[in-house]
């Protein structure tokens, strides 16, 4: 039997660069593996962090009775939060420290995403073609008055456990080898190296890791398990959080594919993720992430999230009597994205002299705001969408992303045409169109025929008027759809994360269930932590979030272990 990939791949190309028979390909929106390639030499189970490879081998497991075992603390979720935390733990105080992963490896959805450490100026704002929030041309300014409903002690501590992380990173031993030495205004900078470091080598999409500096940060913790007696169990999912008689943590129940596991101990701190994988929460929380019956056949929401993401938090708060933030779960939608395909084209539908389309032809949105598509994409006919451009369109839109893009992804954008004819080679079906008429373009991605052609005439006036009376778009990326050949670049939406789950105070403490005081002995970081976002109540990307979800984890995860360690004592 030849392998297969599961339906949860996140598409982040590793096992495909890696297969040495190139047995693996697009299928419409998915990955597959050839039958008729494959020589079963297990490479892609070797690379795959997230277990997506079926090689139709049952597994063997050995059922055993209850085991004991004592730790000082345990942490739940080898992603960035729960390796950081323990890591800076043991550093702080030398206790014993089990982490717990119900996953086969650690990481999680944190070995998927990019991070910034420097000793220099951190990023600055992040915008659209037309620049940050509320720029001429870019996304409308984001209404951040929810955060005057949230701790805004907790906001500040973590901002402040940020920089503290950043310096310690940028000092620790084990990062000196992977820092460049650069001169910024006079001063010396210490910056993470330019591209992948570790893992997915040869991949050239610089939309997801493994690689970048998310599976960076993780991985140089884990490398420093030993040297602090830290113990990494794998395929152990905590199931419960145990309390004695003065509501203090006592221990944790896990399972392992055998059986129970019953650890003693005196503080837990919850890294287990989001609930981006957890349907039941997702159908309660975010109704909207799931088409209606009027919109039946869409193209699925893909998920940049482990498989793992299932929301354990819920039932582990509920298991000691925590506080479950219901009302702050929320989600990030964002779209559309041209994903799992080449990193160049992923760019391309972002840049903002794109005419996008629904599959009825009609624009739905200012294609020069990013983000600003998001919300739209929700009502959207399948939830699938094409960017339109001509070739003299596209090689202007190619060659402004290299000049915007620095270092190593400017360089990947360079091979934009090689990525072109990759993706027309895969012949997945859906990913790119290349035709000479916009009739022959409808035709062949299914977009209703009459409508597109009129739609092209109107926007191709909107252009030569310089305004555009639908959605406003700024002048600059009014680029006329005259001449062919035509390209169509396939979209569709997709999400980094549902996050929410037990409440913390601005010391990463649990609350308790009735908000009477905090369970002692007990922090969350992460996604699953609740704090520092709202719930829109709309559908879209709304992002109400203090921070974005990697710098949520490390933050909380170094500001916890602080905490725990005065815990302690």
């Amino acid at each position: 039997m030849a392998y297969r990939i599961k339906s949860y791949c996140l598409g982040c190309h590793y096992c495909a660069l890696e297969c040495p028979v190139h047995a693996i390909d697009y299928k419409w929106t998915k990955y597959e593996i050839d039958p008729e390639k494959c020589i079963e030499c297990g490479k892609c189970v070797e690379v795959c962090n997230v277990s997506a490879i079926d090689t139709g081998e049952p597994e063997k497991v050995t059922a055993h009775e209850p085991v004991e075992r004592e730790a000082d603390v345990v942490v739940i979720g080898a992603g960035a939060g729960g390796t950081v935390a323990a890591v800076r733990l043991a550093q702080l105080t030398g206790k014993k420290i089990i982490v717990l992963e119900k996953a086969k490896r650690y990481g999680g959805s944190g070995w998927f995403a990019s991070f910034h450490i420097s000793d220099g100026p951190m990023m600055g704002p992040m915008g659209g073609p037309g620049g940050p929030d509320g720029a001429p041309g870019g996304p409308p300014k984001r209404d951040t008055s929810y955060q005057e409903k949230l701790d805004k002690r907790l906001i500040d501590n973590a901002r402040k456990a940020g920089q503290e992380l950043n310096d310690w990173l940028v000092n620790m031993p084990e990062v000196q080898p992977y820092l460049d030495v650069t001169e910024r205004n006079g001063k010396r900078i210490r910056s993470l190296k330019d591209g992948r470091i570790f893992f997915n080598l040869q991949c050239t999409d610089g939309s997801i890791g493994p690689g970048k500096g998310g599976s960076f940060v993780i991985e140089t913790m884990v490398r420093q398990f030993p040297k602090y007696g830290i113990e990494l169990l794998t395929q152990h999912a905590a199931k419960r959080i145990l309390t004695d008689e003065t509501g203090a943590v006592c221990g944790v129940i896990a399972q392992d594919p055998g059986g129970e596991v019953h650890i003693r101990c005196k503080a837990v701190i919850a890294a287990s993720g989001s609930y981006t994988h957890n349907d039941e929460l997702l159908r309660k929380h975010i109704p909207w992430f799931f088409p209606g019956e009027d919109n039946p056949d869409c193209e699925p929401v893909h998920r940049f999230a482990a498989p793992t993401d299932t929301g354990d938090i819920v039932p582990l708060g509920e298991s000691c009597g925590a506080y479950i933030d219901h009302d702050a779960f929320c989600i990030n939608l964002f779209g559309p994205v041209h994903h799992p395909f080449t990193f160049s084209l992923f760019n391309a539908q972002l840049a903002g002299g794109q005419m996008t389309v629904n599959m009825d032809g009609r624009r739905f949105y200012n294609e020069g705001a990013m983000g600003a598509g998001a919300a739209p994409c929700v009502f959207q006919p399948r939830r699938m969408y094409y960017s339109i451009y001509t070739e003299k369109g596209l090689e202007a839109a190619m060659e402004n992303s290299i000049r915007s893009r620095r270092g190593i992804e400017g360089e990947w954008m360079k091979r934009w045409r090689t990525d072109i004819q990759e993706e027309l080679d895969s012949d997945n079906g859906v990913s790119l169109f290349v035709c000479d008429t916009i009739e022959e373009l409808a035709e062949k991605t299914g977009i209703n025929r009459e409508n597109l052609i009129d739609e092209v005439a109107k926007y191709n006036r909107f252009c030569k008027a310089g305004v555009d009376e639908d959605f406003g778009k700024d002048a600059r990326f009014l680029t006329p759809i005259e001449e062919g050949p035509f390209y169509a670049i396939f979209g569709k939406m997709a999400t980094d994360g549902a996050f929410g789950g037990v409440l913390v105070d601005p010391e990463m403490n649990v609350y308790k269930a009735d908000k009477s005081g905090v369970i002692p002995g007990f922090y969350a970081v992460g996604d699953n932590a609740s704090g520092v976002q709202a719930n829109a109540g709309v559908p879209g990307d709304h992002r109400l979030k203090a921070f974005n979800d990697f710098t949520w984890a490390v933050n909380g995860g170094f500001l916890a272990a602080g905490s725990c360690a005065r815990y302690l004592g």
